[in-house]
């Protein structure tokens, strides 16, 4: 077992010193090279001040639009920073117990740079207690559990403008000294971008790492030819410095390929910055469409006083399917503001299986029981109280509730720091009256006290609405409340989108 133990660590060895053989990092310089300059050509021709090409005048480069495209309709449809593949999980707090979320994730797009993008999601939500989640009972979905499936659909990805022809003024000191074209200007600072970068990865880092290697061969050399009395503690510090630079590089462990990638992204990056971040954007429009499908086994209690004692307070349990399709419309100005900077406008479908017990709110049910014993000189109360639909007189229907509703958000003005935020649903049924909702409420931007104003990608501001509410106004609920005082008035930070528009 020792000899074992002897052999591996000598292999460990043998296999970290060839890992940092100074050929095998000259031939990874030589192949991160190979595969950068035909990428490097094909982005010179492609940011050339002088191509017409009608492609490149009026949108981004295919790579900085598909990335915008992404990020910005991933915030619309699915409230996340980047495009969801693959699975997720996430446990969400309620006020009254833990959800467990889990999902999968598939994005499809076009090979098409202007064809559609779809995102097609499905999962389950759970009750989850002591760390365990129980999905069935028996045959069927435990209480509380959802099984989902939703999409969404973004039929073209080319609904943005930018103007070729806007001039912009600057100023110095009060006075106008110059007016510039910032499309112009950022074909120029992209060209430039790419001259620079390409010059680096042909030149540039080539010669760095291969004057680094050969540095580190001068000092391994004279450190191997030096006796142990000599004082060699300078050079293996120089030595130890040296791989460290290789290894910070990438180029002790990792291979051409990913080190290549890891430039095209860099590039990409600042390529990205200066053709999205300009003066010479005018708006950003998306039009799409999501809907899905959803499965929820759904548990309630009833009392019909019209029934036996042991027989009026029960618990009943329905499986509740539902589906929906909305569709949807987003703008967001950057220029031309006008009365609404940004807009965002639905109007959505939602039939769902319902009963007309279900619809009822709870209400506290007390039940007293009096006995008495015999001589019945003493009278024994026993006393319970439940939450529970009251049911008394009616005759259970099941049937489709049909939602229509419709949302619009509207940040005003240039600096949008202030907006609306308008829901209505009108809910018709076959088996109960149509239930109406209204929501009203005001957005507005705060300043957050965190805020960096040198980090551009910190969080500017706090996003607050305050609202009133009115819910089912015709009162099928049976509260025997008016309009006013079924009202619900608050503050709400979950605001669309969770950032107002991204800001």
């Amino acid at each position: 077992m020792k000899n074992l133990l002897i052999f591996t660590l000598v292999m460990l060895c043998l296999n970290a010193t060839a890992q940092i053989s100074p050929d095998l990092i000259r031939k990874k310089i030589d192949a991160v090279q190979k595969i950068m300059i035909p990428y490097c050509k094909s982005e010179l021709a492609t940011v050339d001040t002088t191509n017409n090409n009608p492609d490149v005048r009026k949108v981004v480069t295919l790579s900085s639009y598909k990335k915008y495209i992404d990020q910005y309709f991933t915030y619309l449809a699915y409230n996340r920073g980047s495009l969801p593949t693959g699975s997720s999980a996430a446990l969400e707090l309620t006020n009254n117990s833990t959800l467990l979320n889990f999902s999968l994730a598939k994005k499809i797009e076009s090979k098409q740079p202007e064809g559609p993008l779809s995102i097609f999601t499905g999962g389950v939500k759970a009750n989850i207690s002591d760390g365990i989640s129980q999905l069935f009972s028996g045959n069927n979905l435990s209480t509380g559990t959802t099984v989902f499936g939703n999409f969404a659909f973004l039929p073209a990805r080319t609904k943005y403008r930018k103007n070729v022809k806007v001039e912009v003024s600057r100023w110095v000191n009060g006075e106008k000294v110059t007016r510039t074209n910032p499309y112009q200007d950022m074909r120029r600072d992209r060209q430039l971008n790419a001259t620079q970068f390409c010059e680096y990865v042909s030149t540039e880092y080539v010669n760095k790492y291969n004057a680094l290697v050969n540095r580190w061969e001068e000092v391994k050399s004279k450190l191997r030819y030096l006796s142990s009395g000599d004082d060699t503690v300078q050079l293996n510090k120089m030595k130890d410095e040296i791989e460290k630079e290789l290894s910070d590089a990438g180029l002790v462990k990792q291979p051409a390929t990913k080190l290549a990638a890891a430039m095209k992204k860099e590039y990409e990056e600042k390529k990205y910055d200066l053709e999205t971040e300009n003066d010479a954007w005018i708006w950003v429009h998306f039009q799409w469409f999501s809907g899905g499908v959803t499965y929820t086994r759904q548990s309630y209690s009833t009392y019909d006083e019209n029934r036996s004692l042991a027989e009026r307070l029960n618990d009943e349990n329905f499986d509740e399917v539902g589906f929906n399709i909305t569709a949807q419309w987003f703008t967001q100005k950057f220029r031309e503001y006008g009365l609404f900077g940004s807009t965002y406008f639905n109007i959505a479908y939602e039939p769902r299986a319902t009963n007309n017990f279900i619809v009822l709110k709870n209400k506290d049910i007390t039940s007293v029981i009096l006995r008495s014993p015999s001589p019945a000189d003493t009278v024994y109360s026993f006393q319970t109280s439940q939450k529970a639909r009251n049911t008394t007189g009616k005759t259970y229907r099941s049937g489709w509730q049909h939602k229509i509703s419709s949302t619009f958000t509207a940040m005003l003005g240039e600096k949008q720091q202030t907006g609306i935020n308008l829901r209505g649903e009108w809910i018709p049924s076959d088996i109960v009256s149509p239930v109406y909702n209204a929501h009203i409420g005001a957005l507005l931007r705060f300043v957050n006290n965190n805020y960096d104003p040198s980090d551009k990608n910190s969080s500017a501001k706090l996003n607050l609405e305050f609202f009133i509410e009115f819910n089912d106004m015709s009162d099928v609920g049976g509260s025997g409340k008016s309009v006013w005082q079924n009202k619900l008035i608050g503050v709400s930070t979950t605001v669309p989108f969770n950032k107002i528009f991204f800001k």
